[in-house]
């Protein structure tokens, strides 16, 4: 059985998951740029522990949602180089 403090870390990463999918792309940019400065040098391990081990699904909804916001955008910009 899961400690409290597992179980607290689950919710908290839960909330904020679904926050992250409710969200507006102001939201999510906002929710983003906190994440970077609160992660930014981090190891995988170390992410998955703070996302209570489903950091990968926060970063598959952040790259789902970068290429539908940018993906075009970026492609083109690529071409260009």
């Amino acid at each position: 059985m899961s400690s409290s403090k597992e179980q607290a870390s689950i919710s908290q990463v839960m909330c904020f998951l679904h926050e992250w999918d409710q969200g507006s792309k102001t939201v999510r940019s906002r929710m983003l740029s906190d994440f970077l400065a609160k992660n930014t040098g981090k190891t995988c391990p170390e992410l998955e522990l703070e996302f209570a081990q489903v950091a990968s699904l926060f970063l598959a909804r952040l790259t789902a949602w970068i290429r539908l916001t940018y993906g075009h955008a970026l492609s083109i910009c690529a071409l260009k180089n």
